[in-house]
């Protein structure tokens, strides 16, 4: 595996451009927090509800927890 990056993406960063995944819209992670707060609804079933992955969910509650 390569841990040095490529050409094109030295070339990106030096634009100013952001490499890798966006993020998910303020609006569905709030939705997502809202939900988590309330109780009552499993990561699962928020993931799907939402169109996110579980992993995403997960994300936002661990960052609850702290």
């Amino acid at each position: 595996m390569k841990n040095q990056p490529t050409v094109p993406d030295r070339e990106a960063r030096a634009q100013g451009k952001r490499l890798g995944r966006s993020s998910i819209p303020v609006t569905i992670e709030r939705k997502i927090r809202d939900a988590l707060k309330k109780g009552g609804t499993g990561i699962r079933k928020l993931a799907a509800k939402h169109h996110v992955g579980v992993g995403t969910v997960q994300r936002i509650k661990r960052e609850l927890d702290r």
